[in-house]
């Protein structure tokens, strides 16, 4: 078959076949007398005979010869058509036996010729008859034949498998659309084509099917079956085998029923693999049916509940269930979808005596009319991906503590999207609170010192053209005014293609890192500086020291000046300074002049106790007055004087300190045309470190040196 029309060839389309048809179906009935017994048949042909013998005597008594014949005639015709050649023979034969016992006897040849005669149109008559019926009854059942045909066509063409019938050499006879359309045969006619020329791929263990179903027995799939289809592309089948026969019982070939199974293999792998899927996450579907107030679910929805599959849950039973601190918020989320709103939840749900978090999200389940019938969701167990949130942010917090413990800022830059991530000290670093302003390299460029800006933002540049480090030391002035050194250290990090994905690092203030090495680099100029400066004190006591004392007081005195001179130079190296009072802080630095106190040297100070620095940064001030004063100034001369005064004064910015050196009395005073190392540390350090001004004049009476700084960073905190 290859896909013509079977509607095309039924014999309707035929109008003679039709007419045929009609006739023999009008004549039926009378048929159905020629399945009687054969004596039944005779006996219906002799009581016709007697019939017509009876009307001959009442109708035709002035009949006589060949006429007499004339209504066994039609006793003769009906019985050849009613009964078959059977009863015509018996009528023929009755009719001559009445006749002739009845109405005549054969007295001659002319008798016996007539009578000769009789049987002969007699049976002449039956003969042709009998062809006019056989005649009608095979073109009726040739077009019964052709119509059931037409219809095993139409059955086979409409059928929902695909078909094919194939003789003892498993050649087509025919095969259905289905059949073509399944295996990608087109319009190929199959019609005498050897199926295993057709599927040359076919496997081997196919031929044995069919070989069985030529040995009688009938054949379906136990699994479905891989067949190669003459295009290269795979089917998956589901076969069954049947034998058929010949009229005489012999068995003619096989009939092969198929049914396409991809459609219906994918759905149930798809239910494979969706059961595994929700096995392995841990994750069911469930439906709540409001009118009847219960849980509907799969057996994974059961079983991740802890439940049996026939246990019947309710909402109350299943809100029971849920941790007793999550039971209201999760309560008014699935009350919510009642009102026709989704809900997406996480909580805790007591499973086999234990705790276990669960995500649960629901929409409402509505009918044709809006009606809001039922609830449909998914559950899925968390418990392990809490277990790791739960981890990571203490991890977190951990990291989080130590950053800020080390003072440490943290950039996380995606350079896909521009999006930056700060931690909270990167926000504290230049003066802000966390989320005050908008993260990002363009807002920590803003508060670059500007002389750092360009080359930091360079480097930072280049560091992203590739997998690589970037490394900086610059200065950031905060939103007050404030400036901060910090250390920035960072990599890029790329994709798989090489391109920049990625640039994160961490950000220190190195402060008072760099505010020590300035310190350092300050005392280590100092050291050098002091020793010669100590020399010329040395020089300065010896000479002073002799002006007023004879040969036999000086021993005795430049020693004690000396013991002096060492004890403030161990002040300032050994004792680091810590919670210096001031008057003993002046009283140490001037210690070799401390015979001038209360004469010559007049300290006016309020009690103070100075903090670290600040007893570094005025100590060495101090140091390096007194010992101008003693080279160049007041103290060079045996009339000069200074006044030291320390103050605290409030101010609406709040408590500042007040220093005041001023000499008076010495030689006369000019501004130096050269600044060394002293007019370094007098006009330099104490701001650096104490946020202070200073200012300095060349009085003629005397040099003036004041100092004015914050309180907070002079002086001790109360306890």
């Amino acid at each position: 078959m290859t896909g013509t029309d079977p509607a095309a060839t039924t014999p309707s389309a035929n109008p003679q076949a039709a007419a045929h048809r009609n006739l023999l179906d009008l004549l039926s009935p009378l048929f159905a007398i020629r399945r009687l017994h054969l004596v039944q048949r005779i006996a219906i042909a002799l009581v016709l005979v007697f019939l017509f013998a009876w009307a001959r005597i009442a109708f035709f008594s002035d009949l006589s010869g060949r006429s007499t014949y004339v209504p066994f005639h039609v006793a003769v015709v009906l019985a050849a058509v009613l009964i078959g050649p059977a009863g015509c023979a018996a009528a023929t034969i009755a009719a001559l036996v009445t006749t002739h016992s009845i109405f005549f006897p054969i007295r001659d040849i002319h008798d016996a010729t007539i009578a000769a005669t009789f049987a002969a149109t007699a049976t002449l008559l039956s003969a042709l008859i009998e062809l006019l019926i056989t005649t009608q009854r095979r073109i009726l059942v040739a077009q019964q034949r052709q119509e059931r045909d037409a219809h095993l066509r139409l059955f086979i063409d409409q059928a929902p498998v695909a078909i094919a019938m194939f003789d003892r050499e498993m050649r087509y006879l025919a095969a259905s659309r289905r059949w073509h359309q399944y295996y990608g045969l087109g319009d190929i006619d199959l019609i005498g084509r050897c199926h295993y020329d057709v599927f040359p791929n076919l496997p081997p263990e196919f031929r044995s099917f069919h070989d069985q179903g030529f040995a009688g027995l009938s054949l379906h799939s136990q699994t479905d079956a891989e067949i190669r289809l003459p295009n290269g592309q795979t089917r998956w089948d589901r076969w069954e085998i049947h034998p058929w026969r010949h009229s005489d019982g012999q068995i003619g070939g096989i009939t092969i029923f198929t049914e396409d199974v991809a459609a219906e293999r994918s759905l149930r792998e798809n239910k494979d693999h969706l059961k595994r899927a929700q096995a392995v996450a841990r994750v069911a579907s469930w439906r709540m049916d409001f009118a009847a107030n219960e849980l509907k679910g799969t057996s994974q929805t059961f079983d991740l509940l802890g439940q049996t599959p026939d246990a019947r849950l309710d909402y109350a039973s299943l809100l029971a269930m849920v941790h007793e601190d999550d039971r209201a918020f999760v309560g008014e989320a699935r009350q919510s979808v009642a009102r026709g709103q989704a809900y997406d939840v996480e909580y805790r749900f007591t499973v086999d005596g234990g705790e276990r978090w669960m995500h649960e999200r629901s929409e409402p389940e509505i009918d044709a009319t809006g009606k809001i019938i039922g609830a449909f969701g998914v559950i899925q167990d968390v418990t392990e991906r809490k277990a790791i949130e739960k981890s990571l942010a203490a991890s977190e917090e951990r990291l989080r503590l130590a950053l800020e413990a080390a003072g440490m800022a943290v950039w996380d830059l995606d350079l896909r999207t521009g999006d930056d991530v700060w931690n909270d000290q990167s926000y504290r670093m230049i003066g802000y609170e966390p989320g005050e302003i908008a993260p990002g390299f363009e807002t920590w460029s803003r508060h670059m010192h500007p002389d750092d800006r360009d080359r930091v933002t360079r480097n930072f540049l280049q560091s992203l053209q590739a997998e690589s480090e970037v490394a900086n030391e610059n200065r950031m002035i905060d939103r007050h005014g404030n400036i901060r050194w910090v250390s920035a250290r960072g990599r890029t990090a790329v994709d798989a293609q090489g391109r920049p994905m990625r640039s994160y690092g961490v950000i220190t203030d190195i402060t008072e890192l760099k505010q020590a090495e300035e310190r350092d680099r300050l005392l280590s100029s100092e050291l050098h500086h002091r020793a010669k400066n100590l020399l010329a004190v040395v020089q300065a006591v010896a000479l002073q020291t002799a002006r007023y004392c004879n040969p036999e007081q000086f021993i005795g005195v430049f020693d004690q000046r000396l013991k002096s001179l060492a004890a403030s130079h161990d002040l300032l190296v050994s004792s680091k300074w810590h919670s210096v009072d001031f008057s003993a802080l002046v009283h140490t630095q001037l210690a070799h002049f401390s015979d001038l106190f209360g004469t010559r040297i007049t300290l006016v100070a309020e009690k103070a106790e100075l903090t670290a620095d600040a007893a570094q940064a005025i100590g060495l001030a101090l140091h390096e007055l007194v010992t101008n004063a003693a080279k160049y100034g007041a103290l060079s001369s045996t009339e000069g004087a200074i006044t030291i005064t320390l103050t605290i004064n409030e101010t609406g910015s709040g408590p500042r300190v007040h220093l005041r050196w001023q000499e008076h009395r010495g030689p006369t005073v000019s501004q130096p045309v050269r600044r060394g190392f002293g007019h370094s540390v007098l006009m330099n350090m104490a701001p650096y470190s104490l946020g202070a001004t200073v200012d300095m004049r060349y009085q003629p009476d005397g040099l003036i040196w004041e100092l004015d700084a914050p309180a907070n960073l002079v002086l001790k905190p109360a306890a």
